[in-house]
């Protein structure tokens, strides 16, 4: 009997489903919400090799993709680092335009935590931080599969969800909480 109801229970992970319209909790997080845009965030993983400004750009692109999507309000990521010290040493905000001149600015910030929570220490992997004004799965769902579209469109080669098999050459890891998408 118990059985057959089961697909009609409802999981849902966002704070408004806890408690009621007007409870404080949720006076609460709709002040914050409202004064304090951001409510989640989502990392994308790009691996490549961050020394080449080829790739910097495809991530700059992602990112400035992902940016433009309802809801996304900021993404950060390392390349945004680099522009803004390209600015201060050569008067353009811009990526560099050799590998020479990306490690140069890369001297200049290591051992920065600015850039740290960016690009990993052996300039593999970097991550693109999107803060989402919302933590509602009827919002994130869709938003997460445009994200996944942009990253599967811009991304050469393959696609794959997590879990599957890993392909040889996996590019890039796209996670939000328990979800994890991967481009190859």
């Amino acid at each position: 009997v118990g059985a057959t109801l089961v697909h009609r229970v409802e999981a849902r992970m966002e704070s408004a489903a806890f408690f009621s319209a007007n409870s404080p909790p949720a006076q609460a997080e709709a002040f914050l919400s409202e004064r304090f845009v951001g409510g989640q965030f989502v990392q994308v993983q790009i691996e490549g090799d961050m020394n080449d400004p080829g790739v910097l750009r495809l991530v700059q692109h992602l990112a400035d993709t992902i940016a433009v999507e309802e809801h996304v309000s900021s993404t950060t990521h390392a390349g945004q680092i680099l522009t803004i010290v390209n600015e201060a040493m050569v008067g353009e905000r811009r990526i560099p335009a050799t590998a020479a001149q990306v490690r140069l600015l890369y001297r200049f910030l290591a051992g920065r935590a600015a850039l740290r929570q960016f690009l990993s220490e052996d300039r593999a992997r970097a991550l693109i931080q999107v803060k989402i004004d919302t933590d509602a799965v009827d919002v994130m769902e869709p938003l997460l599969a445009r994200i996944d579209a942009s990253a599967k469109e811009l991304v050469p080669g393959r696609y794959r969800v997590v879990g599957r098999k890993p392909a040889a050459a996996d590019r890039v890891a796209i996670a939000a909480g328990s979800r994890a998408l991967v481009a190859a």
